[in-house]
């Protein structure tokens, strides 16, 4: 209940936006913010595999 209600309110989610979070999906707010909060709320999700600054930072 708490991961649906603070990524809700939290990342203002509205129905039938497209929802990403930066966040490592072996850390708690990976967990919380990548999977547990979005499915509850009926999120559509993307997700990235990989390091968003892999090569470098400038890419």
């Amino acid at each position: 209940v708490y991961a649906s209600m603070t990524h809700e309110y939290v990342f203002d989610y509205h129905q039938g936006e497209v929802y990403w979070c930066t966040a490592d999906v072996g850390w708690v707010t990976g967990h919380s913010y990548i999977v547990y909060g979005p499915l509850a709320n009926g999120a559509i999700t993307l997700m990235f595999e990989g390091v968003p600054t892999y090569p470098d930072s400038s890419r």
